[in-house]
């Protein structure tokens, strides 16, 4: 069965059993499902059923025969921190003595409904801006594909030239887990956005790419004030300046974390990037380009706030019906 991390609902499974196999681990329609050993167990991969499933030993499924909705009792356990609860150390897992001492309070059936369809309304919200947001980032690739072509085999014979002549890589500045104090300024490390910090090292313009890490070589255009670490790098261009957008979008589309050295974890350097080709449309087409990732980016923040809305009333009513 698919337990992707946006679904809500199983309605079909990728596996099907004998009736009479295994049945004391088959689940009726309606029950809760989520994983029971493993990293699954802290992502809060809650689902319920439409269908009668049969389950392996990594998933536990919890239903009840009283009056109590089905759906109701899928946003109980979706509430629930798996991480305070669960036991082991090198794995995590849950069983029926973690489970067991859970009290769970419901109201009557029709304020059962009532608090399910409120929640419901909140979480198909928070989707749909989700979607609208992937929409807008897959509109801006097809912009770019269509201006610039595939880039990887520089589709439409762009003058080009190698990274170790455009470019060079400098990582940023060391700042452990202890050093940093939560502020207003997001810290940025090989994986991304690595929480925040009361002081910035970088204000300005900049391309900046994971060093380190399972996402190395990331990209991203970052402005204003912020701390880089030095799990990451600026990119620094020797060469006349492109625009970061098209720069951005260029060096997402040539995979940097290809090329990754493949040791106790991947690391990408200037070594291993140097001979790539980069392809250098005029500059004119660049910035019309930009200005199209502009219009776009402006019409995301608007939706990004409405996300942060959306999903900050359905936490705190998460909280008001279930803590």
């Amino acid at each position: 069965m698919n337990m992707g991390e946006n679904e809500k609902y199983i309605t079909v499974s990728s596996k099907y059993v004998e009736r009479e196999v295994n049945v004391k681990s088959i689940f009726p329609i309606g029950s809760v499902i989520f994983p029971k050993r493993g990293g699954a167990i802290l992502t809060n991969k809650v689902r319920l059923t439409k269908i009668e499933i049969c389950c392996d030993l990594n998933i536990m499924g919890v239903y009840s025969e009283k009056e109590l909705l089905p759906l109701f009792l899928y946003y109980y356990f979706k509430n629930i921190d798996f991480r305070e609860i669960y036991d082991g150390t090198t794995i995590p897992q849950i069983n029926n003595k973690n489970i067991a001492p859970l009290i769970i309070k419901f109201p009557p059936l029709s304020e059962q409904e009532a608090i399910a369809t409120e929640l419901n309304t909140l979480q198909s919200l928070i989707t749909q801006y989700r979607e609208q947001l992937n929409d807008y980032d897959k509109l801006a690739q097809s912009i770019f594909h269509e201006m610039f072509g595939d880039v990887v085999i520089n589709e439409k014979g762009w003058t080009y030239n190698l990274f170790h002549e455009l470019f060079s890589l400098r990582s940023g500045d060391g700042l452990t887990a202890k050093q940093q104090i939560a502020g207003d300024f997001l810290v940025y490390g090989g994986n991304g956005i690595n929480g925040s910090h009361i002081q910035y090292n970088k204000d300005g313009e900049y391309i900046i790419i994971g060093r380190v890490g399972a996402y190395c070589g990331n990209v991203r255009y970052v402005s204003g004030k912020f701390w880089l670490t030095d799990n990451a790098f600026e990119l620094k261009e020797k060469l006349n300046p492109q625009n970061k957008y098209y720069l951005q979008y260029l060096l997402r589309k040539l995979n940097l974390g290809h090329y990754a050295h493949k040791a106790a974890q991947p690391v990408i350097s200037n070594a291993v990037l140097k001979d790539i080709p980069i392809p250098l449309p005029p500059l004119l087409l660049q910035q019309q380009f930009a200005s199209c990732i502009e219009s776009i980016e402006a019409q995301k923040v608007l939706i990004k706030q409405q996300l942060a809305d959306a999903q900050t009333l359905f936490d705190s009513r998460m909280q008001y019906y279930f803590d």
